[in-house]
């Protein structure tokens, strides 16, 4: 191939995520990186070392292209002023704080009857399900033996006042029985406190009822199932109280403050939801590095159910200039450059990102306001460029 020819080489770019990118390197013939044109179309011609810079002072070498190279080449000014970003978070449909009642057997026993299906819609102290407890009956006959004991006990210390009265009767006979009278209250108040668990009825028949409105939303037990004592029998939802729970991660939490707007998006609903951040996590998953926001709705539609997935848009607020992503190589695994004008040519410089939303990545240091980024080509400037961020 003579002087005038091209050149077609390619390398591998890894990409985030571990995918990996051919990417095929054109050198024309007009193409001069820090050298002559004769110079770049030779095979064993080498890209010269640019060093980065600190801050944003210019470099000492840069980068040099033709004019029929630098229509690959796209620049935008960088702005420092702060601007409004969307973060995408992945989010589930969940019943909010206290709208969800685990219905448990008060006793153990066998189940008689069930008197509620998944689905249906109950009342506050509708019944549910029907047991059959030996325990209800030793309860409820306990109950009416300390009753008695009680009536029986107080009619000994009317007595012994009464003898008292009279002169027949003794002072310590008066003391033991009222000391009688105070112990079998106890017991009766113990009594009815064991009674109410089992509730109102007779025998051995325990009937467990419905502790707010809800749906039921799953049932644990059919009809003749042994269950054991607070073993979960019927479980009721408010579908009405609902919010939307998102998974954000650590280095974003920052960004996150109650108030801010939000929009739900399920494949359930044509149209975008709309809420408001109402609570943030106070703990990081240890396994996940992501907090819990929670997300009010404005209008929460009927159609929508507890389980549901979507993705979650919340509008934050970032601080200082961003460029696009595109914009942003990574040197050696851990250093992040960008290329800026200058005068004829493009100088490398080392920056400091934060955040990355909606395509940009925040610059907390290295450009100065009013450069030009290179935002589109930055692979041509830069062969040895390991990854995009």
């Amino acid at each position: 191939m003579s002087s005038r020819g091209v050149v077609l080489s390619a390398r591998v770019i890894a990409l985030r995520g571990g995918f990996a990118l051919t990417v095929w390197l054109l050198s024309l013939s007009g193409l001069a990186i820090g050298c002559s044109t004769a110079e770049a179309v030779e095979s064993d011609a080498k890209p010269p070392k640019i060093q980065a810079t600190d801050g944003a002072a210019p470099s000492t070498d840069g980068v040099t292209l033709n004019e029929a190279s630098r229509r690959f080449i796209e620049t935008e000014a960088f702005e420092a002023a702060g601007s409004r970003a969307e973060l995408r978070l992945p989010a589930r449909v969940v019943f909010r704080d206290g709208a969800v009642s685990n219905v448990g057997a008060p006793l153990a026993g066998r189940v008689l009857e069930v008197h509620a299906q998944v689905g249906d819609r109950v009342a506050q102290g509708a019944p549910l399900v029907t047991l059959g407890s030996p325990d209800a009956a030793s309860a409820r006959a306990a109950l009416t033996a300390a009753r008695a004991a009680l009536t029986a006990a107080r009619a000994a210390e009317q007595r012994a006042v009464s003898m008292l009265e009279q002169g027949v009767g003794t002072e310590r006979e008066r003391l033991d029985a009222g000391l009688r009278v105070a112990e079998l209250s106890a017991e009766l108040a113990r009594a009815r406190a064991t009674a109410s668990l089992v509730g109102a009825g007779s025998g051995s028949s325990v009937v467990v009822r419905a502790a707010m409105d809800g749906t039921v939303i799953s049932r644990a037990v059919t009809v003749g199932a042994a269950v054991a004592d607070a073993e979960e029998l019927v479980l009721l939802g408010d579908p009405s109280a609902l919010w939307v729970e998102a998974d954000v991660s650590e280095r974003d939490l920052s960004l996150i403050q109650v108030g801010q707007p939000a929009t739900l998006r399920v494949p359930a609903v044509r149209d975008a939801l709309i809420g408001e951040v109402v609570s943030v996590g106070a703990v990081v998953d240890a396994e996940r590095r992501t907090a819990p926001v929670r997300i009010a709705l404005t209008e929460p539609p009927p159609v929508l159910r507890p389980g549901m997935f979507g993705d979650v848009r919340v509008s934050v607020e970032v601080e200082g200039g961003s460029v696009p992503t595109r914009a942003v190589l990574i040197k050696d695994g851990r250093d992040y450059v960008v290329y800026v004008a200058s005068g004829e040519g493009f100088q490398r410089r080392a920056v400091r990102p934060g955040v990355t939303l909606s395509g940009q990545v925040q610059i907390l240091e290295g450009i100065s306001p009013g450069e030009q980024v290179v935002v589109a080509g930055a692979l041509l400037l830069d062969a040895e460029a390991d990854q995009l961020l």
